[in-house]
């Protein structure tokens, strides 16, 4: 077993720092401390069409995982969470930190708040993972609060993150990032809302030039209730410079996830739109411009503590120019949700179909233009289930699971890709 811990330099330290900081605090501020330990299978297949047979890739392993968490009480000025965990299993062995502390003044504002998260993960040297290069990852955040008044504060963040291969590779690459940025947002009572600044830098240490500078201006409102009630917006607007222009283009980049909940008889209508648009300062081949356009509408009704449900209809428009992936997608969703005291979770199904404006691209071989088909049509499925089962007090049964099968005009094209984790949880 190839370790990753040693040479992870600065970063990693924060990290630990940022970790250790609420154990320290623990004995000082009290708080509850909790053991969990899980044991279960996780699996992830692939199937595609290969020559005249569908080809199935499955990977499988069982794990056994423990983890300790500890908090304060709710209501102490002193909030802290840290949550540690290690699992072994018959691919690899993972470990993780996580932690986080809050100082709360006599008003109840978060004035300072510091965030740590480390993860590891070393492969055995048998393992079925294509690509098994051992690494880890950090990421630490400071906030503060120097501003605060009525319902409104001034918050300045500050963040430094890296990811580690103990082989890297070009799937596989080494990079570090660090930034900050000024958010006025709202305070407390009344709808929440912010807007802010940020700028950051990310480097590639083996790969200089794709190392990048980031700006950017984020803006959200919320006014949602408990039940999804009310509205919901985010917003992203982002500037990328890359070092190297030759080899990748610089861009600007837009998000918008907009959430809006209408009451309507024993339920609420709901609308869903997610809008993503590049724009490279010189288009490739690679790196195009593009507008992509997610949109739902739907109505959910029942009760989510005995059985809720949702049904509603899907469409996605992703918008690439003269590129082969454009494309319309329709689809129909529904789903079941429930949070009672012995069984809870989400089950969701969505069928559609995907129509490509051509799918084609036209190859110069000298003489002629022959036209190479890389995209077609298809019908598909997307499955998704997160659930729990209580079987005792202290033991429940967790499942995840995704399953999304693609059927295409062309067999050669058919594919189908989905995961899924079942674990056995003790809390004592």
């Amino acid at each position: 077993m190839r370790s990753t811990v040693q040479g992870l330099g600065p970063p990693l330290l924060i990290g630990a720092w940022l970790g250790l900081f609420p154990a320290i605090a623990a004995a000082a501020l009290g708080g509850g401390w909790f053991v969990e330990t899980a044991t279960g299978v996780d699996a992830t297949s692939h199937t595609y069409h290969l020559a005249v047979d569908d080809t199935t890739e499955t990977l499988t392993e069982f794990m056994v995982q423990a983890a300790i968490e500890g908090r304060s009480a709710r209501r102490a000025r002193h909030r802290w969470r840290l949550r540690g965990e290690a699992s072994a299993g018959t691919e690899l062995f993972r470990q993780g930190l996580d932690a986080e502390y809050r100082y709360l003044d006599a008003a109840g504002v978060s004035r300072w708040r510091l965030d740590g998260l480390f993860a590891a993960r070393q492969y055995r040297q048998d393992t079925d993972y294509s690509y098994n290069s051992d690494n880890a990852e950090g990421r630490g955040e400071v906030r503060a609060a120097p501003l605060a008044g009525g319902r409104a504060l001034l918050e300045l963040r500050g963040w430094s993150g890296f990811r580690q291969y103990a082989l890297p590779s070009e799937l596989e690459v080494n990079d570090r990032e660090w930034g900050g940025g000024a958010y006025v947002k709202s305070a407390g009572g009344g709808p929440g809302w912010s807007m802010g600044l940020r700028a950051s830098k990310r480097t590639y240490p083996d790969s200089t030039v794709i190392d990048r500078d980031q700006v950017g201006v984020d803006l959200a409102l919320d006014t949602q209730n408990f039940d999804g009630g009310g509205l919901s917006v985010f917003h992203r607007s982002q500037r990328r410079t890359i070092a190297d222009e030759t080899v990748r283009p610089s861009a600007w980049s837009h998000w918008t996830d907009v959430h809006v909940g209408v009451p309507a008889g024993s339920g609420e209508v709901a609308f869903e739109v997610r809008n993503e648009v590049w724009s490279y300062d010189r288009e490739t081949s690679v790196w195009f411009d593009s507008w992509r356009l997610d949109g739902y509408v739907g109505y959910r009704g029942g009760d989510i503590l005995t059985v809720g449900w949702l049904a509603g209809l899907a469409a996605s428009r992703f918008d690439a120019g003269d590129e082969p992936d454009t494309y319309r997608q329709y689809g129909v969703r529904a789903g079941l949700e429930s949070y009672g005291k012995s069984v809870s979770g989400t089950l969701t199904v969505e069928v559609g179909r995907r129509t490509y404006q051509d799918g084609a691209v036209d190859i110069d071989l000298g003489t002629e233009v022959e036209s190479l088909q890389l995209y077609s049509d298809f019908t598909y499925w997307k499955i998704w289930l997160l659930g729990e089962w209580a079987i005792r007090k202290n033991l429940a049964l967790e499942a995840l699971a995704s399953w999304t099968p693609e059927d295409h005009a062309e067999q050669a094209d058919d594919s189908a890709l989905g995961f899924a984790n079942l674990r056995l949880v003790w809390r004592p």
